[in-house]
């Protein structure tokens, strides 16, 4: 029985052979992972009833299968077989689905009750799961074709639950995911950005004073930098450039091009130093009660969205509004590049990058001008 340091790459690079191998964890007694002669690589756990399957690689990754073989065993260990205890779900897509919703949280869990609400159940709710055919999915996802960012949506959401399927023996190991075959519609990036009387009407909920004021704060930030929402999360007091009004990131989204500065205008500058700080927590916007940086932005943008009658905007989409309003200026696309830290820009554009003086001057006009727009 060979034994191997379960990879990514390790799995990736299993030797093919014309007959079944099973490769043993060095970590997990009892946890393996099966090598097929088609090139199939599935997981499993050895339990006193035989195999239990947890899916195949890499839709299910080293860790995820890693931290279930583990979470079976200690039931094992307390006595909690789950071939005896845990009660599997039906063989229908209604049962399937609901186990599906159950296994997700937060924001993830609500884009599944939406689809199966919507899409899925009302096609297969009480049909057994190994009766749903490619086709069937197929006739789904192209009767979407008006919403094709939705049909794709369900295409894999309806993979995903077809590999829990086989996880809880509910679908056989040696047949192929229907919706694997089923094509997704082609990825068309949505471009959206602010109107000049959507600035205004977004800028004046921003002084609404039933939000509270890092959450409005942070999104006034977010317009006036261009930054991504991440980058000022995690943002720290100490990262600041007073010289030369900056912050300085050492791990962000960018990363191959080592140390990013997002450039600060005066103004905005002036506009950091002047929110409260909390004593023990060195994040600029700093969590509830001084723990850890700001979190749930999502929904008190989306309120003051709404409140602003701004419709299918997303808080990345005020990087975009940043980028047009530059644009707008006279900006060229290597210089909005340069103040938004793109990797791909061009040799022109490399040699502005350490211009600091350069950089101060663009973002200057930038700030300027989104002032204005934003009536600040």
């Amino acid at each position: 029985m060979p034994r191997l340091k379960f990879t990514d790459r390790a799995i990736e690079n299993l030797p093919k052979s014309d007959k079944r191998i099973d490769y043993w964890d060095t970590e997990i007694t009892g946890f393996c992972v099966r090598s097929m002669p088609s090139g199939r690589k599935s997981w499993a756990i050895k339990t006193r009833d035989g195999f239990q399957s947890l899916g195949t690689y890499p839709l299910i990754s080293v860790k995820v299968a890693r931290t279930e073989a583990r979470r079976l065993f200690s039931r094992q260990v307390l006595g909690l077989d789950t071939a005896k205890t845990e009660k599997p779900p039906g063989d229908t897509m209604s049962a399937l689905w609901q186990e599906y919703t159950n296994r997700a949280n937060g924001g993830e869990r609500n884009n599944r009750v939406s689809i199966g609400k919507l899409y899925v159940l009302p096609k297969f709710k009480d049909i057994p799961i190994t009766n749903i055919k490619s086709s069937d999915i197929d006739t789904l996802v192209r009767s979407l074709s008006n919403k094709q960012r939705t049909g794709t949506a369900v295409k894999r959401h309806l993979h995903g639950a077809f590999q829990l399927a086989r996880v809880l023996n509910l679908f056989p190991e040696d047949k192929i995911n229907p919706a694997s075959l089923v094509k997704g519609y082609p990825y068309k990036p949505r471009i959206r950005f602010l109107s000049d009387s959507e600035l205004v009407s977004f800028a004046n909920q921003l002084k609404n004073t039933r939000f509270q004021l890092l959450h409005t704060e942070l999104i006034k930030l977010l317009f006036l930098t261009g930054a991504r929402i991440g980058e000022l999360l995690t943002a720290e007091w100490n990262m600041i450039d007073s010289e030369n009004p900056a912050l300085i990131l050492h791990k962000h989204k960018t990363d191959k091009l080592g140390v990013k500065r997002i450039e600060l205008g005066q103004y905005a500058y002036d506009f950091i130093n002047s929110l409260p700080r909390f004593a023990v927590n060195n994040y600029i916007f700093y969590g509830q009660g001084g723990i850890g940086h700001l979190t749930n932005t999502k929904r008190p943008f989306q309120s003051i969205r709404k409140l602003a009658n701004v419709n299918h905007f997303t808080i990345h989409d005020i990087r975009r509004t940043f980028a047009s309003v530059c644009l707008h200026d006279g900006l060229t696309s290597d210089e909005i590049g340069i103040l938004l830290g793109h990797r791909d820009i061009s040799t022109t554009g490399i040699y502005a990058i350490s211009d600091i003086k350069h950089r101060q001057s663009l973002i200057s006009r930038a700030e300027t001008s989104m002032v204005t727009r934003l009536g600040l």
